[in-house]
């Protein structure tokens, strides 16, 4: 009996050592994000990148039904240089499997009759939204 009391004794132990860290469930060529923790972009153009790329094990990285949210310049930048800190080590990998530091962040810039365009690292520029109308309407721009 006693045999018995030491052996939960030991094994609660080792569970409460145990109880904050978070083991791993995704494979290591995996690159979706986890289903609890699905990407925010600010751009359309964000979205459009993560989308065509797919993940080698599973296909689709995320849910379908995104939002686009703005973030300032300045935090778009501080999360990716601080690697999406504050998100599990999985949501870090498929950012950076998603936006390459060779590419990305890119500036952005306002220009007359087409909106928000993206400047990359290596010199190519895109519009940021599908729908650069719909931008120009909610800017108030003519």
């Amino acid at each position: 009996m006693r045999q018995l009391k030491r052996l939960v004794t030991r094994l609660e132990k080792k569970l409460s050592e145990n109880a904050g860290q978070k083991t791993s469930h995704f494979h290591p060529d995996c690159t979706c994000f986890p289903s609890d923790e699905q990407p925010i972009f600010s751009f359309h153009v964000e979205v459009e990148v993560a989308r065509n790329l797919k993940c080698p094990i599973h296909g689709e990285r995320f849910k379908p039904n995104l939002f686009v949210i703005y973030k300032a310049g300045w935090r778009r930048f501080q999360e990716f240089e601080d690697d999406w800190a504050d998100h599990s080590p999985q949501y870090q990998k498929a950012m950076r499997a998603s936006f390459p530091s060779s590419l990305w962040p890119p500036e952005a810039r306002w220009v007359q009759g087409i909106g928000t365009v993206l400047t990359f690292k290596d010199g190519s520029s895109r519009p940021a939204y599908d729908d650069p109308d719909a931008e120009l309407n909610r800017s108030g721009a003519e």
